[in-house]
């Protein structure tokens, strides 16, 4: 499985094709059937958001402009009413204009540009004109019937309500959300949250209406639309837990109508799942989240068939009862949205794996270990403030204290960090990550990485952070696995077979790099490579290792400026 960012990537382009395709506004997708979809401006509206946070992310000048050129072509088609139409039913719909609000909104904190505004408060004020006194939407809904899923349009309410400070726009989502609750069983089921009026909503829906009371809840520091939201979101834990998917469709008591999948809304309940780990801080809700990721890469098209390189069908199987045959555009800002929260959460799972594998490594380490002997041969640490990072259980450190180094450590691992503690009395161990190094510019000697990096997902922005925390002239050490040996071949087996740290079907894996590739990455970061070599412990050990030496170099300040 490739970087996460490929996946974002491939994902992005076939949007920026889908706007082209609409011109201006985001195509409804692709369908084998009918080919290109014409523009669709609910989704416009939303997607928006994503090539915002992808700009900010990537510094992707190209999704910046296409927000620009999406955000321009709604304030084009907006009705003098401030309402947005349906293109298929041609006629203004609520949950349109609502989810348009988010894309002008986002427009208009990036850009300061007042008419994204004003365009945001004219679909606010239509909206709220048009709800009826127990707060549903009828007049202008999909069906002319009232619907749970509506909370969305809440939540667009309420964040144009932060944004202006108008009341109304509060009100008129607290109306609605309170109708919203009362629609909910106790087992979590949200009555009239289909299209339709059948009772049988599909996925998509279904976490659109726990999304909305979910963000609803957080602007509003509600507990009683909070506690509504996790209920419905407990319950298809519960389903996943047992099934080990999420189906398209269920019944009152949440149990599978059939076995197709929604891949947009499983897309959206995992992006539901990181933000209840992002409050609840459980490590179920982003093992779950990250399970599903996986599973969506593996859905993602990668076809030398343009429409159909970088999208996901609405059903699995393609042909199924949601939007059978085609890519719609939402499943894949959906998509583009989890991943990036994955992007975020990544070192939080890795911090995981290794609290769960804290009791099985290794807890004392040869003193004449050939690593350690290495690195006596070729670095002088005695009386020099030394970083080991990613530390472990502090097993290298307390040698390196012994040698006479003032030692510091850091792990993403509290468990580990807590054996440090204990094995290394006189060491200073901080919980924290070598892409976030909690120490000041200039601050060390020497910093020593010791089958750390093997683990990083962004490679660089450690050797950036450990460029940063050396003092000029300072060393870096690194060692880690030698792709070239008997284990480097093993390991893609033995991680299918989850024989591995990494499971099959985990997120992240080991990347073991080739000395060429290490000298590149160096480079690139602003080291001067000194040794790279390979070392083992014997000549037939099944491991081998790259050692690694490199120096900050000695630079004037106003150079220095540019490493971050």
């Amino acid at each position: 499985m490739k970087d996460t960012k490929w996946y974002i990537s491939r994902a992005f382009k076939w949007l920026l094709l889908a706007q082209e395709k609409g011109g201006g506004g985001y195509s409804m997708g692709f369908s084998l059937k009918r080919g290109w979809r014409q523009p669709y401006p609910e989704t416009t509206g939303y997607i928006i958001p994503t090539m915002i946070r992808l700009w900010e992310r990537y510094g992707w000048r190209e999704a910046l402009n296409s927000a620009l050129r999406a955000g321009n072509w709604l304030l084009e088609i907006q009705n003098e009413d401030g309402s947005y139409w349906e293109p298929e039913f041609r006629k203004p719909m609520i949950f349109d204009t609502g989810q348009i609000i988010f894309g002008l909104l986002s427009l208009y904190r990036a850009t300061k540009k007042q008419e994204f505004l004003e365009a945001a408060i004219k679909a606010g004020n239509w909206i709220i004109s048009a709800q009826n006194e127990d707060g549903t939407w009828t007049k202008f809904a999909f069906n002319t019937q009232p619907h749970t899923y509506y909370a969305r349009v809440s939540w667009a309410l309420l964040e144009l309500w932060k944004e202006t400070g108008i009341n109304e726009y509060k009100q008129a989502a607290i109306r609605h959300l309170d109708w919203v609750i009362s629609q909910q069983k106790k087992n979590g089921w949200f009555k009239n949250a289909s299209f339709f009026n059948d009772g049988k909503p599909v996925l998509h829906t279904i976490v659109y209406v726990i999304r909305g009371l979910l963000e609803s809840s957080i602007i509003l520091d509600s507990k009683k639309y909070f506690e509504s939201s996790k209920k419905a979101m407990i319950a298809l834990l519960e389903r996943l837990e047992k099934d080990n998917i999420l189906y398209s469709y269920y019944d009152s008591s949440w149990q599978p109508i059939s076995k197709e999948k929604c891949l947009p809304g499983i897309a959206q309940y995992s992006i539901v799942l990181f933000r209840f780990y992002e409050i609840e801080g459980k490590y179920k809700y982003l093992k779950w989240a990250m399970y599903l990721n996986t599973y969506l890469k593996r859905k993602m098209l990668n076809l030398p068939f343009k429409p159909l390189r970088g999208c996901l069908f609405g059903s699995s199987p393609p042909w199924g009862s949601y939007l059978p045959l085609m890519c719609p555009n939402w499943g894949v800002k959906f998509f583009i949205d989890t991943l990036l929260y994955e992007e975020r959460y990544i070192e939080d799972f890795i911090s995981q794996r290794f609290n769960e594998m804290s009791n099985k490594l290794p807890s004392d380490l040869d003193p004449h270990d050939f690593r350690l002997e290495t690195i006596k041969s070729h670095v002088n640490i005695k009386g020099k403030r030394l970083l080991d990072a990613g530390c472990g259980s502090g097993r290298f450190t307390l040698y390196f204290k012994e040698l006479g180094a003032e030692v510091h450590g850091i792990d993403i691992s509290p468990k580990l960090i807590s054996l440090a503690k204990q094995r290394v009395n006189d060491g200073t161990f901080t919980l924290g990550s070598v892409t976030a190094i909690p120490y000041p510019r200039n601050y060390f000697d020497v910093v020593i990485s010791i089958e750390v990096l093997q683990h990083v997902p962004n490679i660089e922005l450690a050797l950036r952070e450990f460029y940063r925390v050396l003092k000029p002239g300072g060393v870096l050490v690194i060692i880690d696995r030698n792709p070239i040996s008997i284990m480097g071949a093993l390991k893609p087996i033995l991680e299918r077979l989850n024989k591995w740290m990494y499971k099959k079907d985990d997120p992240f894996r080991e990347r073991w790099y080739l000395s060429k590739t290490w000298r590149e990455f160096l480079k690139r970061t602003g080291f001067n490579v000194e040794i790279i070599k390979s070392i083992q412990k014997t000549w037939y050990s099944f491991d081998r290792f790259y050692f690694i030496k490199a120096s900050k170099p000695v630079i004037p300040d106003e150079e220095e400026k540019i490493h971050p």
